[in-house]
């Protein structure tokens, strides 16, 4: 091998060293943080999935899909078309093109 190849080579190696070093840090990081949240979860007896607001399906009942559509045909009237669309958002989970789009679906401007 000439001299440029093995340079190439080393300096290679050296970047997968630094790569690798950087790399461990950060698992170490991470499993640091993820020790410090349970501590915290279990300081305050919760479960940071509780906080967040997250649906994994739309709601079933039919109770409650016709007090949010009552919900939604207020905000449009009232011109607060965003709000309804992220109040369904909310309760249903689906993204914003959807929620957008059944929002549309209305008609009552």
């Amino acid at each position: 091998m000439d001299d440029i190849t093995m340079i190439i080579l080393v300096i290679g190696a050296i970047i997968l060293i630094i790569l690798a070093i950087a790399v461990g840090k950060l698992r170490s990081d991470v499993a640091n943080m993820k020790y410090t949240l349970e501590m915290i979860e279990r300081k305050f007896g919760t479960s940071s999935v509780d906080n967040m607001n997250i649906r994994t399906e739309a709601p079933k009942s039919e109770s409650l899909n016709n007090d949010l559509n009552d919900e939604i045909r207020k905000l449009i009237l009232e011109g607060k078309k965003i709000k309804a669309i992220k109040v369904y958002r909310v309760a249903t989970g689906v993204g914003l093109k959807e929620a957008k789009e059944y929002i549309d679906s209305f008609n009552i401007y």
